[in-house]
C-alpha cells in the first residue's frame, strides 16, 4: 500500500463542477485496489466498476447496465492551488 501523488506539468484551470476519476489497470496478473470506507446508513452510488476486455482507446459509456455500483467512500482527493495562492494546499 502507497500514498500516490502527481503533479500536473502545467498549471490547468478546473472550472466548478463533477469530475469522474478514471482508473484502468491493463496489468494480466496485478490488480489494483483504491483505499475506501463503508458508506454507513446514508449511503448513495458514489463510484462504479466494470471488467473491461476493451482497447486502451474505447470510449467509456457510464450509462451502461453492465457497471456494477459502489456505495463506498474513496480516499481520493484533487490536489491544487486556490484563490490565487502561490503553492498547493
Amino acid at each position: 500500500a502507497a500514498a500516490v501523488s502527481s503533479n500536473a506539468a502545467s498549471p490547468t484551470y478546473l472550472a466548478p463542477g463533477t469530475y469522474w476519476l478514471v482508473l484502468r489497470n491493463t496489468h494480466a496478473s496485478n490488480t489494483f485496489g483504491l483505499g475506501t470506507a463503508a458508506a454507513g446508513t446514508l449511503a448513495s452510488n458514489t463510484a462504479q466498476e466494470k471488467t473491461l476486455g476493451s482497447a486502451l482507446g474505447s470510449t467509456l459509456d457510464f450509462v451502461a447496465a453492465s457497471w456494477t455500483k459502489k456505495t463506498f467512500l474513496a480516499g481520493v482527493r484533487l490536489n491544487g492551488l486556490v484563490f490565487g495562492g502561490a503553492s498547493a494546499f
